[in-house]
């Protein structure tokens, strides 16, 4: 089962899109299969792809961590969707007077749906004397649109709610993540900053970059590792198997039982996640989470059927849920070892999920 499914990537690699990946497909709590093709490193030394190899997860942290353990924190009360920024933030963090009558209202709902009005991006490496300065930065910087005008995938607005979930919480995003997340799912090989913590087998990303070496357990997204690695847009590190346990969370929708509480999710946080709070704007986004709507582009491809969710991640990185078929695929590659072009990775990644429904969907009739 899946042969073409998994086809599909050992082509990739022969055909120099992707270096190496590891994946895996399943339905509810059961992986129906999985796979590890190529190398995780091509570049100097040839490393091959193994079951233990971390991936650099990239924006899929978003998802893994930062937003998971918001909808953690929302459940408990400790956060609340609606929540303004100026709960968690101070007119002197904003010291324009006009523009902190805009970004005071912004909600922590519209930061997890991207609808917050914040630019997909600065160099914060260029804009801060220091890391601490980061939140004052975002704030400052130019809108794209009015909180809750249109969707603008924004990386700094999760930065932003890194920081809310800390002052809330009390504690670092990577120990909020490891205890709200990581733990309760069983995922033992998925951190941050890997290489502090003794990990060598890691997929290296991007060669050639500007540092002339290759890029291998550190974070590739420069806002994050500006940010020391820790950061709520990237930063997450993975392994094929913690991967494949949190995919079949998201696959039930969050309903699954975790130690000492009936369910990872309630229900409630669950219907919450996946409603579309984007009727009528450039992309379907429920809470972290991308859905196929009726607009936008739906990275997963038109193969995964309406109301499916998922989310991507830059380095090659990608999960995915067809709303229909319930089936759940995870693809973890390094493809921008080869690069930051990537159109062929885009077409060979929507391939794969609509191969692995078509493959499921065939074998149930």
């Amino acid at each position: 089962m899946f042969e073409k499914t998994f086809s599909l990537l050992q082509q990739g690699v022969e055909d120099g899109v992707i270096p190496g990946a590891a994946a895996a497909v399943g339905v509810g709590d059961t992986v129906l299969a999985r796979g590890f093709f190529g190398h995780r490193q091509v570049h100097g030394e040839k490393l091959p792809v193994t079951p233990d190899t971390l991936w650099d997860l990239a924006s899929l942290s978003k998802v893994t961590a930062t937003g998971m353990t918001a909808l953690r924190l929302m459940q408990c009360g400790v956060i609340g969707p609606d929540d303004p920024l100026e709960k968690y933030f101070l007119a002197s963090d904003c010291p324009d007077a006009a523009l902190w009558q805009v970004r005071r209202q912004v909600t922590l709902r519209q930061l997890l749906t991207h609808t917050g009005g914040f630019a997909p991006g600065i160099p914060l490496w260029e804009c801060c004397g220091c890391p601490a300065d980061a939140a004052k930065a975002i704030l400052l910087s130019a809108p794209v649109c009015m909180p809750g005008e249109q969707v603008y995938y924004s990386c700094l607005g999760f930065i932003l709610l890194q920081r809310v979930l800390e002052k809330a919480a009390g504690a670092p995003l990577d120990v909020l993540a490891q205890r709200w997340v990581f733990e309760p799912l069983g995922m033992r090989n998925t951190c941050y900053c890997p290489q502090e913590k003794g990990y060598t087998d890691i997929a290296a990303t991007e060669w050639p970059n500007p540092h002339g070496r290759c890029i291998c357990g550190t974070v590739h997204d420069e806002n994050a590792a500006f940010l020391g690695g820790v950061s709520g847009n990237a930063g997450v590190f993975s392994a094929l198997a913690d991967m494949e346990r949190f995919a079949a969370m998201l696959g039930q929708k969050g309903l699954v039982p975790v130690k000492g509480e009936e369910a990872f999710l309630r229900p409630e946080t669950a219907a919450a996640m996946l409603k579309d709070y984007t009727p009528g704007l450039a992309e379907s986004r429920g809470l972290a989470l991308q859905l196929r709507g009726a607009a936008g582009t739906f990275h997963g491809g038109e193969g995964l059927s309406a109301g499916s969710w998922g989310h991507t991640g830059f380095t090659g990185t990608s999960l995915y849920v067809d709303a229909a078929a319930g089936v759940w695929g995870v693809v973890l590659t390094n493809a921008v070892h080869f690069g930051r072009e990537r159109s062929r990775w885009f077409a060979l990644r929507r391939a794969f999920y609509a191969a692995a429904v078509q493959e499921y969907t065939g074998q149930r009739t």
